[in-house]
Order: C-alpha cells, then sequence, then structure tokens
C-alpha cells in the first residue's frame, strides 16, 4: 500500500477503537450501527488486501524457478556429455542432432523450451541405458534428470498465478478506499447530529486529520496532508 493508504488505514482503524471504547453513545442508534459495522467491514477487507498485496510477492518465486532451472541444465549436461559420443560412434546423426548442446544453451530461451530439450534428452537416454553405461551415464543419473524437470516445469506457472494474485489484490484496494470514504462522509454527518458529547467529537474530529507522517520533521519540510477520506 502507499503511505497515503496506510495513514487512511491508520485513521479508519484508530476511529473504530474511539466508538467501541463508547458504545453507549452509538449502540442504541441504528443507523450509526450500520455505518460503523460498514466501516469495519471495509478495513477489515483493506488490511486482507494489503496482507495479500504483501505476500504475494514474486521474488522468491523467481529465485526458486532460477534455481531450479540452473539445476535441471546441471543434471542433463552429463546425459548430453554421454549421449553426444554415443551418437557419433554409432554415426546416429538423429541422436546427435537431438542432443548436441553447449550447456549454456540447455537453458537458454523460453523456459518452455528448456524443459522441452531437458526432456527429449532424458528419453533418448532412457531407451539407451545399456550403451550409455559405457559413457558414464547411469540409470541413477537419468533418474535423477527427470526429477529435476519435473520439479522445475510447475515453477514459472506458479509464479504467474502468484502474480495475478498480486495484482487481483492490488486492483481492490483503490476501490475498497473509495468505499470507505463514502462512508466516512456519512460518519462525519451522523457523529455531529446523533452523539452527544462534545469531547467524545472534539477526538473524533482529531483522529479524521490525516498526516501524512513519511519522512516527519526531521528533513526540515512539513508534513503534507494525504488523499483524504472525508
Amino acid at each position: 500500500m502507499e503511505q497515503w493508504q496506510l495513514n487512511v488505514l491508520r485513521m479508519s482503524r484508530g476511529e473504530l477503537a474511539h466508538f467501541d471504547g463508547a458504545p453507549a453513545l452509538w449502540d442504541q442508534k441504528p443507523v450509526l450501527v450500520t455505518v460503523l459495522n460498514t466501516v469495519r467491514a471495509l478495513t477489515n477487507g483493506i488490511v486482507q488486501a494489503g496482507l495479500t498485496q504483501q505476500e504475494l510477492i514474486t521474488t522468491g518465486y523467481t529465485l526458486d524457478k532460477d534455481q531450479q532451472l540452473t539445476l535441471m541444465g546441471a543434471v542433463t549436461e552429463p546425459l548430453v556429455r554421454g549421449l553426444r559420443p554415443l551418437a557419433r560412434m554409432t554415426n546416429d546423426n538423429v541422436l546427435l542432432k537431438q542432443v548436441d548442446f553447449a550447456p549454456s544453451e540447455l537453458v537458454r530461451g523460453p523456459e518452455q523450451e528448456s524443459v522441452n530439450r531437458a526432456q527429449l534428452i532424458h528419453d533418448a537416454a532412457a531407451t539407451r541405458v545399456a550403451d550409455l553405461a559405457n559413457y558414464g551415464v547411469t540409470p541413477a543419473m537419468i533418474s535423477a534428470q527427470q526429477v529435476a524437470i519435473d520439479t522445475f516445469k510447475p515453477l514459472a506457472g506458479l509464479r504467474d498465478a502468484v502474480g495475478g494474485k498480486r495484482q487481483t489484490a492490488t486492483a481492490t484496494l483503490p476501490e475498497l478506499f473509495t468505499q470507505l470514504r463514502t462512508q466516512f462522509e456519512l460518519l462525519d454527518d451522523l457523529t455531529e447530529n446523533l452523539v452527544d458529547g462534545a469531547t467524545f467529537k472534539a477526538t473524533y474530529r482529531e483522529l479524521r486529520a490525516i498526516i501524512d507522517t513519511r519522512g516527519g520533521r526531521g528533513d526540515g519540510g512539513t508534513n503534507d496532508a494525504t488523499p483524504p477520506v472525508g
């Protein structure tokens, strides 16, 4: 969330606590109860959307994906080093074309191409287990490479899904704040007209003053008011 949104959220939670501390002043007034319940629901929705936005950061998924791609390339390379000389020794040009890649090429290009390339190399090795024994390739190496492929495949899609959820949470916040502003415009009038108690009203107005606290006054500047809610 942006700084002004955090400040509005802080104000809203402060006002709710203010009302909760003096229920006798408003809990018998149905209109006030309805508006306060709506403010509470919107505030909780903003908190949840903010948490979702914060938690669904894709950096971690990108790191996992890149690490797994590197691992997939690392365990594919020994298979290539076994299959390539086998293809040359047996004059199998079709096989040579399938497996003749430099280490950097194994992880270069679109991710799906890397997966397809690695899978093709695995399948070629899996059908030549006996022949590859003479070239330093074991069944365990072939199995490990398949595990690496299967582990990498869903990561890119997962990152995209997570990014989509984060975008949804981000898109939801402006609408929630717009609705919250409308409710506080109602609450301003209702508090003045329906609530008894000058001190309570004065505190309400103080809490409604949303000040941008970013940087404070330590930088020699003056605090700027954020986009108001009411």
